[in-house]
């Protein structure tokens, strides 16, 4: 963990929150699987799933209340921007053949930052972030986002270099993959910190619900 290095007081001097000490970890309830069994569909169209997803986001998330609001996109993309240009990253980062590699750099009580590396043609699939706004910034190689949209039948595809940003509010549904020869890595963060993810299948009727991550259970 990165609590007494250059990262965490470069990312301190960077919240443009109001000052203070920062909190412990939030210690959030978990998330209502009965509820979110109640609020999934066996297939939901497309429009439904990017435009109306309320109904599912209300019982999906059983949040603490936060002392400090959660931080804007904004915020989230300077965070990740900071981390990225401190460089302590590089000597942290692993690669794992297995599955992606990821690591907790920073948990406040309004939001966490990551490190993830990426090998070539390693993948997340399709999913949100059970109301979590966030930010990426790749450091080393490219990443491609693909994002579903209403009315189109393929996602939208769109490359991100080493140096390129990009934040995203709490709808937000999109799949990120290395389609490069080469190693990538990247700095996350959310906001508030991630009570889970739901994952996606995309099929010719729109996304489908495949399965709930929570955090405790999988990172």
């Amino acid at each position: 963990m990165l609590a007494n290095t250059g990262v965490r007081q470069r990312l301190d001097q960077a919240r443009l929150n109001r000052p203070g000490p920062e909190g412990p970890a939030l210690d959030r309830a978990a998330l209502d699987r009965a509820a979110l069994d109640r609020a999934v569909v066996d297939r939901l169209p497309l429009d439904r799933v990017l435009l109306d997803r309320a109904p599912l986001d209300k019982p999906a998330l059983d949040r603490a209340p936060l002392d400090r609001p959660p931080l804007t996109r904004a915020r989230l993309a300077d965070l990740v921007r900071l981390a990225a240009a401190a460089g302590e990253w590089s000597a942290l980062v692993r690669y794992t053949e297995d599955e992606r590699w990821y690591h907790r750099l920073e948990c406040g009580e309004n939001h966490e930052v990551w490190l993830l590396s990426w090998l070539p043609g390693q993948r997340t699939g399709f999913h949100d972030h059970c109301g979590s706004s966030g930010a990426f910034s790749v450091v080393q190689g490219e990443l491609r986002e693909r994002t579903p949209a209403a009315s189109r039948p393929q996602p939208v595809s769109a490359a991100f270099p080493a140096g390129r940003a990009r934040s995203f509010g709490p709808r937000h549904v999109h799949e990120v993959v290395n389609e490069s020869a080469a190693p990538a890595v990247s700095i996350h963060a959310y906001s508030p910190p991630l009570a889970g993810m739901r994952r996606y299948e995309l099929t010719r009727s729109g996304l489908v619900l495949a399965a709930v991550e929570t955090a405790g259970e999988r990172w």
